[in-house]
């Protein structure tokens, strides 16, 4: 099984695109297990919750953390803003199911097709990509993964993050700094 996160009851409604057209609810498999939810009061606190959840190697949500400026990041033109036209990392898949893969793995050098596609795009063409998708009714999904470091034009964003939270916590699970994703 997989794990779905507890939705609120307003995220578990249709959504709605900004030109009107919808995305059919998602129905997570009977097998998911929900994520735990937790409210975030203070890092110590956190930390407790924290350090047993990632031991188990079990995902948990910390609301309210406020490690950045959620509302800022709730419309895409921050987005755009931000990255204009800097090309970032987009992953293309024929279904829904993103499957990792690593071709260096490959060393028998097996014939291989490759589940999920990568492109650098900037944000704007992946915008205009998923809106044909969707205007299509394809099945085909995608998503932009970016890593934080490597973005000069994202400086003053990041300067702008609470980062004691998540730097105590990857350090305290022994994750490394959080700078990939």
């Amino acid at each position: 099984g997989g794990y779905a996160s507890e939705a609120p009851p307003a995220a578990s409604m249709v959504q709605e695109q900004a030109d009107g057209a919808s995305l059919p609810p998602h129905q997570w498999p009977a097998s998911y297990k929900p994520i735990r939810r937790v409210k975030f009061t203070t890092v110590e606190e956190a930390l407790k919750v924290m350090k047993p959840q990632a031991k188990d190697g079990v995902p948990i949500i910390i609301e309210g953390s406020e490690v950045i400026q959620v509302d800022k990041w709730a419309e895409i033109s921050h987005a755009k803003e931000l990255l204009g036209d800097t090309k970032v990392l987009v992953k293309k898949s024929p279904n829904s199911k993103f499957r990792y893969f690593d071709l260096k793995k490959n060393t028998g050098r097996y014939d291989f097709r490759q589940p999920v596609e990568e492109a650098n795009e900037t944000i704007s063409q992946f915008l205009a990509e998923s809106q044909r998708i969707l205007d299509a009714g394809s099945k085909a999904r995608m998503y932009l993964q970016e890593t934080l470091s490597g973005h000069d034009e994202l400086a003053e964003e990041f300067a702008s993050w609470k980062w004691e939270l998540p730097i105590r916590i990857s350090n305290e699970c022994g994750w490394g700094l959080p700078d990939s994703n």
